[in-house]
């Protein structure tokens, strides 16, 4: 009741069984601070709702419990391209989510949201598109599988050259 919703069928339930996340150089960047996590929803109007209930009662309680009138935590909206990106609006980074087309997008930053989303309207080539994961999934024949990682080594290790040499 506190919730304003059913935890179950209005949040978990409408979640979609298959997550992805990644970093992509040509989405929001390969480090950590790009990393991009995707869920086709089942029922995106039920996500949204919940997740904003919940963001506002965060932000209601912490609201509540601050002694410091000059400092804010809050949880705070944008729009960009169509889409409400939601975030934490905090110093060094601002964790946020946003759904499109169905998918509940989730980042550090609301860049992050805003780049992922945009790519996939775009129609750009995805992981799918890539002869190496494609050749990859050829040799491992139909299998079933519950979890996949997948790193192009000879498009990304050149990336992390400059950490390597720390």
């Amino acid at each position: 009741n506190m919730l304003g919703f059913d935890l179950d069928t209005e949040l978990l339930g409408a979640l979609g069984p298959q997550w992805a996340f990644y970093t992509d150089r040509g989405v929001a960047g390969t480090g950590a601070l790009g990393l991009v996590v995707v869920n086709p929803l089942r029922d995106a109007q039920s996500v949204e709702r919940a997740l904003t209930s919940l963001g506002q009662l965060a932000t209601a309680l912490v609201a509540q419990q601050m002694q410091e009138e000059e400092i804010t935590i809050a949880i705070r909206q944008t729009r960009v391209d169509g889409m409400t990106i939601h975030y934490l609006a905090t110093p060094l980074v601002a964790p946020a989510w946003g759904i499109k087309d169905g998918n509940l997008y989730m980042g550090l930053y609301p860049q992050v949201v805003s780049a992922a989303a945009s790519y996939v309207s775009s129609g750009a080539p995805n992981l799918l598109a890539n002869p190496e994961f494609r050749a990859l999934r050829k040799r491992l024949g139909d299998v079933r599988a519950n979890g996949v990682s997948f790193a192009d080594l000879p498009q990304t290790a050149p990336d992390g050259y400059q950490a390597a040499m720390i």
